[in-house]
């Protein structure tokens, strides 16, 4: 039976060919793309400064990390305390998008927390 353009159309923006079968392709049949150095690198090499200097982007500050069992976790109350593994004088990891980028120690910023960068990990040279 011949179809018309209008219901072909119709079915491709439902997700379907023409012959009646499914086009969309679900999270399973989706591979994750492997970025390519060589073209990672020229896309950042062509992005300009000014541009990139108007992006804002959120970074993570992790203090330390401490380890409950269930048991604790389930009776925690307010006013215990948990015990972190970091040192007092010890430095906070910096991380942007889960990549660690930066260490520093706390410092105080009027009523706030900051951070003073002691060391960069991850820039290009």
């Amino acid at each position: 039976m011949a179809r018309n353009a209008d219901t072909q159309g119709s079915d491709a923006a439902e997700g379907h060919d023409a012959g009646g079968g499914s086009v969309l392709a679900s999270e399973q049949d989706l591979a994750p793309i492997e970025p390519n150095k060589l073209v990672s690198d020229r896309l950042i090499a062509m992005l300009d400064p000014e541009v990139l200097g108007l992006v804002s982007v959120e970074l993570d500050a992790t203090l330390g990390r401490g380890t409950l069992t269930m048991h604790q976790l389930a009776s925690l109350e307010s006013g215990q305390l948990v015990t972190l593994d970091t040192p007092l004088n010890g430095t906070v990891d910096l991380s942007l998008n889960g990549k660690l980028i930066a260490r520093g120690e706390i410092v105080a910023v009027g009523d706030h927390f900051g951070i003073r960068v002691s060391e960069i990990l991850a820039r290009k040279q």
